[in-house]
């Protein structure tokens, strides 16, 4: 990721319907240097106190020319949802009392840095801590003097329901993963289980079953679908290739060899992460 650019939402979210639009701006630019990192912003973070609420890419910049103010045009990068619920770290980018900035600029290796923990941190809840496993369990560290109150609200489902509940989720979102991803959350042993599940599933549509992919489509840090994918077929007799329904759905770029290459921003393949992301 480059380009980031991080803003303190914390007074205009009491005044926008989201975190989104929150974030979208307009941002004051003062000078070239800033009227530069605004306008060429790749990804942006909205904290509050400190504490990270949402990560999106940059679509396109507007320039307000008259009150030298910047609008983005906002869009999800689902492999970055560990970030939500988690601090920036004083030791970078930071806001300390009285600090009035509305937003500053973030390194790629500081924001490398904290997705890399995101993925393996608990998330500090008041006094105590909440850790999601990737089996769905919850590690819970409260404070002294404190207990906690646990309610299962229904009993566990079959793996074909839960691989169909996290199938029909990832459909509805902007998200990628891969059938090793679902394997490791829901605790099955065979990946080639996964994909025979969903494609015999008629629930299940062409549409939805293509966001679940190999993990060989990943070559030289870039996730590739083969216009020709052996062993490819989609639930309920649809013709068409796994390529091109991802770039059908805005997911790929098709290459002149035919293949799509997959925007990596989409993909997720740590298990906790696609929990949070899916609410599953």
């Amino acid at each position: 990721m480059n380009h980031i650019i991080v803003v303190n939402i914390g007074q205009t979210i009491k005044r926008r319907t989201s975190t989104k639009e929150a974030m979208s701006g307009a941002w004051k630019a003062r000078g070239a240097r800033q009227h530069d990192l605004l306008q060429s912003a790749e990804v942006v973070v909205g904290v509050v106190s400190n504490h990270i609420r949402g990560v999106y890419r940059v679509k396109g910049a507007a320039h307000l020319k008259d009150d030298n103010r910047y609008e983005w045009d906002l869009e999800d990068i689902p492999a970055c949802a560990a970030l939500v619920g988690h601090r920036l770290s004083p030791e970078g980018t930071y806001w300390k009392q009285g600090d009035g900035a509305g937003w500053k600029p973030m390194g790629t290796d500081e924001f490398d840095e904290l997705l890399k923990k995101s993925q393996a941190d608990r998330i500090q809840f008041g006094a105590h801590t909440l850790l999601l496993k990737p089996d769905g369990n919850l590690e819970i560290g409260l404070a002294p003097g404190y207990r906690a109150d646990i309610v299962s609200t229904a009993p566990l489902a079959n793996a074909r329901e839960r691989i169909e509940a996290v199938v029909v989720r990832l459909g509805e979102s902007g998200a990628i993963t891969t059938y090793q991803t679902i394997a490791d959350m829901l605790g099955i042993n065979a990946t080639r289980s996964v994909a025979r599940s969903i494609t015999r599933n008629s629930t299940i549509t062409a549409e939805q079953a293509a966001r679940v992919i190999p993990s060989s489509f990943q070559t030289d840090n870039q996730w590739i679908a083969p216009t020709n994918e052996e062993g490819w077929s989609a639930p309920n007799g649809d013709e068409r290739s796994r390529s091109t329904i991802l770039i059908e759905a805005g997911l790929a770029t098709a290459l002149n060899s035919g293949d799509a290459l997959i925007d990596d921003g989409a993909i997720i393949t740590d298990p906790a992460t696609l929990r949070r992301y899916l609410m599953v």
